[in-house]
């Protein structure tokens, strides 16, 4: 499938924070931080499909809250440094 195409049949990109419900600026638009995942079973949402469009503000603001609750830091520093696996 040629890139146009793919582009056709994906989802329109998300105009607004699910959160706050803020129009997306630039760089909300430009990072898209989007959870879209279907929930399967173990859960009270089983078989439902969450789609969580958030803002750069409301990212900070969910992290924030979430970050100091979890037993292992989910976070990881970027890191530039070639990946030395991959060379041949």
């Amino acid at each position: 499938m040629e890139e146009k195409e793919r582009r056709a049949v994906q989802d329109p990109p998300p105009t607004v924070c699910s959160l706050c419900g803020k129009d997306f600026g630039f760089w909300d638009a430009v990072q898209d931080f989007t959870l879209d995942e279907f929930i399967g079973y173990g859960s009270r949402y089983d078989l439902c499909r969450i789609k969580l469009h958030l803002c750069c503000s409301c990212l900070d603001r969910l992290l924030d809250w979430l970050l100091p609750q979890c037993v292992h830091n989910p976070i990881e520093a970027f890191d530039n440094t070639p990946n030395t696996k991959d060379r041949t």
